[in-house]
């Protein structure tokens, strides 16, 4: 199917969805044939983001720092919420449509003089490539989509790698264990190179490959950590609380404001961005480096906020939406619910993608959950909401606090109508679930307080 002639940006995404964005074809060699007709080259410093969790939340803190410090910053994340210009960021807004079509129109004149065919990712991975080439930024930050070691990003050599979560998702493309897994993601580190690992109990093979290729590896709780000082969260979140990072190149441990987006995990995502701004070797830490990063690179940080992450949009009844979509991220997510419990009942709207590991979801869910609503969404890797409900019904849950809605609009307008103030809604499974709820959440819901 020929590219479009033409100038508008609807007609592109509306030609690329028709490549089937969900077809996956691991492999390096068709979009590197691509990469080179593109006759590119990066000029700014690299720094790629990989893990199963966390790996947009590491992309935007690093950007905010950038920004603070005064440097210009690109940003490729995948996938989009609301608008498909998310993905790239110039200076921390997105990417202009214009500036998107003409990027498309250079990949795909590549593609045809190649010869090669690209997958969707393939294709806008390539197309956000070129625009960083051309935009000659201090520094590029480039989230992972899948794996690591045959994921189209792995065409670019970084100048410093992350590594968050490492967790049990994509099993049917990366592997069935943490170890396997875990060997595609670190394929991202290079020679020489820093590694920032932020799993707290990483696979044996992140250490091993690492050593095996000279890459300065850091780890979290052995080289640097981030340990919260203060003793309670304030009500609504945690940005009151404080912490003290600590690491073995620096002469003491300095303090810093903990993130406020909420979660746990959010301290280990930091932790690695201020490793990344204070390790010596480091090419984002300033020359000479910095014993303490400045009150406003520290302020950029822990403000960073994603939409779609335990964001919530209201406090009475509170309503709470994630992306969490795997059995590692909807742990963390219950894990942080239980840590600050409402007085009332906690209503679940789930839906997943069909490929997801549905059932360790469910399991994660079932201590928190008392109603369970399960809307259909709008994506042809939707898993259908009955499948959910037959699990629960199987595993001993009443069939009164289980319901299933045709779109995500009608299960939150039903839990809102239901709830009590004292009550909490989670809306989570997916980022297409996340995005339903979001896109209209303004017209339909923002009154209702």
């Amino acid at each position: 199917m020929s590219a479009p002639d033409s100038n508008l940006l609807s007609d592109w995404i509306e030609w690329l969805e028709q490549l089937n964005p969900d077809r996956i074809e691991l492999g390096l060699e068709r979009v590197r044939q691509v990469w080179q007709q593109l006759d590119c080259h990066i000029a700014s410093t690299i720094v790629t983001v990989a893990g199963t969790n966390g790996k947009g939340s590491v992309v935007a803190m690093l950007e905010q720092v950038q920004l603070a410090s005064g440097r210009s910053v690109m940003a490729y994340t995948s996938p989009h919420l609301l608008r498909f210009n998310e993905r790239i960021r110039i200076d921390g807004v997105a990417v202009a449509d214009a500036a998107l079509v003409q990027a498309f129109q250079q990949v795909a004149a590549a593609q045809a003089e190649s010869g090669q065919r690209l997958t969707y990712f393939e294709f806008t991975t390539l197309a956000a490539l070129w625009l960083i080439a051309r935009q000659h930024a201090d520094v590029s930050v480039l989230e992972v989509g899948l794996g690591g070691r045959l994921d189209a990003v792995n065409i670019i050599d970084t100048d410093a790698a992350v590594l968050t979560s490492i967790g049990m998702d994509h099993m049917q493309w990366l592997g069935d264990s943490r170890q396997a897994i875990a060997g595609e993601k670190v394929a991202i580190a290079r020679p020489g190179k820093l590694l920032v690992c932020g799993d707290a109990d990483p696979p044996a093979v992140i250490g091993e490959h690492a050593r095996a290729i000279g890459a300065r590896l850091l780890q979290i709780g052995v080289d640097f950590d981030l340990i919260e000082t203060a003793a309670a969260a304030a009500p609504g979140g945690n940005n009151a609380l404080q912490g003290r990072f600590h690491a073995s190149w620096l002469q003491q441990p300095f303090s810093v404001p903990l993130p406020v987006m909420a979660g746990a995990h959010q301290r280990h995502n930091m932790a690695c961005v201020l490793a990344l701004l204070t390790a010596p070797d480091s090419p984002l830490a300033p020359s000479p480096p910095a014993q303490v990063p400045s009150p406003q690179l520290l302020h950029a940080l822990s403000t960073t906020r994603v939409p779609g992450r335990q964001q919530r949009l209201r406090e009475r009844p509170e309503l709470i939406v994630d992306v969490a979509h795997n059995e590692q991220a909807v742990a963390v997510l219950v894990d942080n619910l239980q840590r600050h419990p409402v007085c009332g009942r906690t209503l679940i709207v789930l839906a997943m993608l069909a490929d997801k590991d549905f059932p360790a979801v469910l399991r994660c869910l079932q201590p928190l959950a008392d109603q369970w609503l399960l809307p259909q969404i709008d994506s042809r890797r939707a898993l259908p909401p009955q499948s959910l409900q037959q699990w629960l019904l199987t595993s001993g849950v009443a069939a009164a606090s289980i319901h299933d809605y045709p779109n995500v609009t009608d299960a939150v307008g039903t839990a809102l109508n239901v709830a009590q103030p004292d009550d909490r809604i989670v809306v989570l499974g997916s980022f297409v679930t996340a995005a339903a709820l979001l896109a209209d959440w303004d017209e339909q819901f923002g009154t209702r307080q």
